[in-house]
């Protein structure tokens, strides 16, 4: 089995939607399940600019994020390469005519969607490497997330400094490290509305700091609940489905429904667990 495939638990209602629309849902971190990634940040509440999509490594079924994740056991299991994202040259507009473009950058998000509306989503993607990792789960994950934050608060000035953020947003307790997690983190922060003006990437790098530095210290991130990704079509062309231990022959069938209207050339097979789990009975 391929070394470079991760998982994600599910219900089938977002298979279909991650087919049909062929995007990859990020959260914003203060959403996650696990509460203590949001509180462990003290100086700053950074778990409002993070956004996260979150995978497994662990290439055998989980027994316990079916029932984490899925309703009733009877959902799916997503297996995609770690390279899932449509990377496509990064491209500026023709009408921001005082930008001169040099060299060649390859970006999963878009320019237009890089400066969206009142948002601004920080170019660190731009590494693959800090774009997608695996998590660390370490017992002292508070103070290595809070160590990497160096504020510098004065009556008249807030200067912030945060070493290697994707890192820090890929820290995790032990608790969790049955998850054996990979995860991608994206650095969103609330910027200028976006304009064709000619003139407006002047005025965004003019201003932005000021913003940025102010959303910071006031923790108050983007306008935003997720954010979506596009995915590549030999991403969607390669998809492989894993049914649920308890989905039911229905299930079976909406999925590989499913996985012919988008994807004909996906996969789909039965949980190994199957027909080893009896049904909880409801009092």
């Amino acid at each position: 089995m391929p070394t470079d495939e991760i998982h994600h638990y599910t219900d089938i209602n977002t298979l279909a939607l991650i087919l049909k629309h062929q995007t990859i849902r990020f959260n914003r971190l203060d959403n996650v399940d696990d509460i203590t990634e949001g509180d462990a940040f003290s100086q700053l509440k950074l778990e409002k600019f993070f956004f996260v999509s979150c995978w497994t490594y662990d290439r055998n079924e989980s027994l316990p994020q079916w029932n984490m994740y899925t309703t009733d056991m009877a959902g799916i299991r997503v297996t995609l390469p770690k390279k899932m994202f449509d990377y496509k040259p990064l491209i500026v507009p023709k009408a921001y005519k005082n930008v001169i473009q040099q060299g060649s950058l390859i970006s999963p998000i878009p320019f237009e969607r890089i400066f969206g509306g009142n948002y601004f989503v920080l170019p660190i993607f731009l590494n693959e490497d800090h774009f997608g990792r695996k998590v660390e789960y370490d017992p002292n994950f508070v103070e290595r997330k809070n160590q990497a934050i160096n504020l510098d608060v004065s009556p008249t000035e807030f200067k912030g400094q945060i070493s290697d953020p994707t890192g820090i947003a890929a820290l995790k307790s032990p608790d969790w490290e049955f998850q054996r997690e990979y995860r991608f983190v994206l650095f969103i922060v609330p910027s200028l509305p976006a304009s064709e003006d000619e003139n407006f990437l002047e005025q965004f790098y003019k201003k932005i700091p000021d913003i940025v530095a102010t959303s910071l210290y006031k923790g108050q991130g983007p306008d935003l609940a997720f954010f979506d990704v596009n995915l590549s079509q030999s991403a969607i062309g390669c998809i492989k489905i894993t049914t649920g231990p308890l989905c039911t022959e229905g299930d079976y069938l909406t999925a590989e429904a499913l996985l012919d209207k988008h994807s004909p050339n996906g996969t789909i097979v039965r949980s190994k667990f199957e027909g080893t789990i009896r049904k909880p009975r409801r009092n």
